[in-house]
């Protein structure tokens, strides 16, 4: 019982490191989020997007990502 308790705590640590993503405000981290991000400038558009998915840091409910690469809900 000993030998596993520094196990279970390595891998909760490798669990924490690789979960804690960084991304800006108005951003969630996805371990699968969808290749075609919507733009704001084509949010009255439908697009032909396939269904792969990608990680990483995508624009939160209700909002779209800008020109300037940011998220909101305007981006006038």
């Amino acid at each position: 019982m000993k030998e596993i308790i520094p196990v279970l705590a390595l891998c909760l640590l490798m669990v924490c490191a690789v979960s804690s993503t960084d991304c800006s405000a108005g951003e969630s981290y996805q371990n699968c989020g969808s290749k075609c991000q919507e733009q704001y400038d084509n949010r009255h558009t439908t697009s032909s997007c396939n269904d792969e998915c990608t990680e990483g840091c995508f624009c939160s409910s209700g909002t779209f990502r800008c020109s300037n690469n940011e998220c909101s809900s305007s981006c006038d």
